[in-house]
């Protein structure tokens, strides 16, 4: 027997345990989503449940499933017209104790075009500058797939614009004329209006300037820096728009320190790392953009927790280890698959949990 007072080296003295977690996914309307749930020791009963994002703990709602052998447990979901985005989570029963997976979440396939996605603007440019566009991106899940195309006397002839941002190498009087983008959802086959650029070269403005607000960028922080969020290992693309005459000279840097190798329009970051998050800038004679780059990480745990046990009227503390991750997860403490009362001798934070005994 273990003595009072003595905690288990790490999680391997846990025997109950999930070896296949759900996992999130995104599914257009039509689609039937399957979730999988799996343990090592055949559980009493297995289940399933569902709330909405930003939900309280205690808003779990029941859901059956299929179960086979009380080892292994699965949930298939109809998407509809009217489903909405939802957590699922499955739970395993040994007697009066229970254990909660990793929740997944159900995210609809859909695209919400921004009030802008039908506007029309008229950008001017001197000669042989390198110009740089964008279209206004619509909140998507999935990202959108933005296209471009060039309208020529009532016919539209599509561009070959790599990543969604149409750039035109040294252009001049003949590249004057109508641009249109659209943005498009491939899953849910949804597409926003057209939106259409009115492209001038013309030599009626000599000073270095940018093309595009800062908002045609992305997300723009109180301090005017554009905001630019991305996946560990995803590549970063930052593009410079200044145009001038005679075409200015473009360099970059990254928290205050010159990036020697970058002089063009665009700047790639590839295989995103947290070493590669701070503000950039791009500098053309004087004229400055910003941008902050965060390297987005799934949540994950730094250390272990064993089992732990104690006497009665002692205390008991449980350290579940640091956690990390971009943005900072949420952290929460279950009993039995049900959020844990604090206040009453029992305190926590998200790394410690202190149960103070009583006689």
């Amino acid at each position: 027997m273990e003595a009072c007072g003595n905690s288990g080296s790490n999680s391997d003295d846990i025997q109950m345990k999930f070896t296949k977690y759900p996992e999130s996914v995104i599914a257009p309307v039509g689609a039937n989503v399957t979730f999988e749930c799996e343990v090592t020791v055949p559980g009493e009963r297995l289940t399933w449940r569902w709330a909405l994002p930003n939900h309280t703990e205690s808003s779990w709602t029941e859901v059956a499933g299929v179960t086979d052998k009380n080892v292994h447990t699965k949930l298939i979901v109809e998407v509809k017209s009217n489903t909405v985005d939802t957590l699922y989570q499955c739970v395993v029963w040994y007697g009066p104790i229970s254990l909660v997976s990793v929740p997944a979440k159900l995210t609809v396939a859909k695209m919400i075009p921004s009030k802008s996605s039908t506007r029309k603007r008229v950008v001017t440019a001197p000669p042989h500058n390198t110009v740089v566009l964008h279209c206004k991106e619509p909140i998507s899940e999935p990202p959108a797939v933005i296209q471009w195309w060039r309208e020529i006397k009532n016919v539209r002839k599509q561009i070959e614009s790599r990543h969604g941002v149409l750039v035109i190498h040294n252009a001049t009087a003949d590249d004057s004329g109508t641009y249109i983008c659209s943005a498009t959802n491939e899953l849910s086959k949804g597409s926003t209006p057209s939106e259409t650029t009115f492209l001038k070269i013309t030599l009626d403005d000599r000073h270095t300037r940018f093309l595009e607000r800062e908002d045609e960028f992305g997300p723009v922080d109180s301090e005017g820096i554009i905001s630019v969020s991305a996946k560990v290992n995803d590549t970063v693309r930052l593009w410079c728009d200044a145009v001038g005459s005679p075409p200015p000279r473009i360099t970059w840097s990254h928290e205050r320190k010159d990036l020697s190798h970058a002089h063009g329009h665009v700047l790639a970051i590839p295989a995103l790392t947290v070493a590669d998050e701070g503000v950039y800038h791009c500098t053309a004679n004087r004229q400055r953009r910003s941008w902050k780059v965060v390297a987005l990480q799934p949540p994950r745990w730094e250390g272990s927790v064993g089992n732990v046990s104690a006497c009665e009227g002692s205390v008991a503390e449980v350290v579940c280890g640091t956690p990390h991750g971009q943005p900072p997860p949420q952290v929460y403490w279950l009993l039995n698959a049900k959020p844990l009362k604090l206040g009453a001798g029992i305190q926590a934070n998200e790394q410690v949990l202190f149960e103070m005994g009583s006689k």
